[in-house]
């Protein structure tokens, strides 16, 4: 009689096996990165808040554990595990963003975040991983008979997922949240492009969206502020770019040492939007092009995986993770060179924060998840 240590033992033994464990090791990799930059990035900050000065730093490793446990836990899920739990996730996340509407206390001008107690929560940022799993089922389901559904018609297999996009789209305009909007956009159309869309239905919808943005710029003014900052860079946002542009050029190759950067006490979200020039200024460009490095690694990776999978759902989904996993680090990037608009936007496992910290946590846990080597081909029978 098999006895329940030995079940469980043989579980984890089949998914050591099966999951990426060099992806693993590069998510981890990452993780650690941002435990040094947010150490050296906060403390100031920390002091002039008349905070101890290892708060937001212990606060990340606080909220950094048990991520990296969601996440590694999240990997054992089996395919149907994985939309089960996003199917879910993606009603609660999108019931608590049109209770942040109502309930949330603005900040800046906009209503992102909801209180409960003494912490607060950004629900936009736990929508983006559910979204690309569901996105990702509802173009596989359209596409693929073998999901145990009916096959629909080429244009009809879009509706729902367009309805999707234009539901969270209203949530986050409504907010407001441009950097969001953005980044939910552009993966939309990356898994529209993996799902196989005709090119000159592609460029339909690249057309669309740029109309979208330029409606937006006309009607919201804190979209027009943003861009507007981001062409005549000017107050404080333009200030903050200014200061991280110095940064890069006060860091060298090799930085100035950890602990010996100033951008971290000029600039107010030294911790969270503009962490990166923080890394510049005090350990180099050689850092930067590191972090680049484990991001670029661990989305090819990712997409490796993916090359030849006979399973649709899984090749989509896992890809719209990816796609919204390296498009929020280049916009951070893009950001603090003053190559795009100011958009709050993180840097994924670097910067502190906790629904950003957690939301990726569950989107690379999801991502392992539907990347894992298996013997048969995947399915909703399984």
């Amino acid at each position: 009689m098999t006895s329940g240590s030995e079940v469980v033992r043989g579980w984890f033994v089949r998914w050591a096996g099966s999951v990426d464990r060099i992806n693993l090791a590069l998510l981890m990799g990452l993780a650690c990165v941002g435990v040094l930059a947010v150490m050296t990035a906060t403390h100031l900050v920390a002091i002039h808040r008349g905070l101890d000065e290892l708060h937001f730093f212990s606060w990340h490793v606080r909220v950094l554990v048990p991520t990296l446990a969601v996440m590694v836990a999240l990997s054992f899920l089996s395919p149907l595990g994985v939309f089960r739990f996003a199917a879910g996730g993606l009603a609660v996340v999108m019931v608590l963003m049109v209770l942040t509407l109502i309930l949330g206390e603005p900040v800046n001008g906009a209503k992102r975040w909801l209180q409960f107690g003494g912490l607060s929560l950004q629900a936009s940022e736990l929508a983006k991983p559910f979204f690309a799993v569901v996105t990702g089922w509802l173009l596989a389901r359209g596409r693929n008979a073998s999901f145990g559904v009916l096959v629909r018609s080429r244009p009809s297999y879009l509706l729902l997922p367009l309805g999707l996009l234009f539901a969270l789209w209203a949530l986050l305009v409504a907010q407001p949240d441009f950097g969001m909007t953005i980044i939910f956009g552009i993966a939309w159309c990356g898994q529209l492009f993996l799902a196989g869309l005709r090119l000159r239905l592609m460029l339909l919808v690249a057309v669309v969206g740029a109309s979208f943005i330029r409606i937006a710029y006309t009607t919201l003014p804190h979209v027009e502020m943003r861009i507007d900052q981001f062409l005549n860079p000017e107050g404080e946002a333009g200030y903050q770019v200014a200061k991280g542009l110095e940064a890069y050029g006060r860091g060298g190759f090799l930085g100035q040492g950890p602990g010996e950067g100033t951008v971290k006490a000029s600039i107010p979200d030294a911790h969270t939007d503009f962490i990166f020039p923080v890394i510049a200024e005090e350990f180099g460009v050689a850092a930067c092009f590191a972090v680049l490095a484990l991001v670029a690694g661990i989305t090819f990776r990712g997409f490796s995986r993916l090359r030849g999978s006979q399973d649709l759902f899984a090749m989509l989904a896992a890809g719209g993770l990816l796609l919204q996993f390296v498009l929020q680090a280049l916009i951070h990037v893009a950001v603090t060179l003053n190559l795009a608009p100011t958009t709050g936007v993180t840097m994924p496992f670097i910067s502190t924060g906790g629904s950003s910290l957690l939301a990726v946590g569950i989107s690379m846990g999801l991502m392992l998840a539907l990347t894992r080597r298996r013997v048969v081909p995947m399915g909703w029978h399984r």
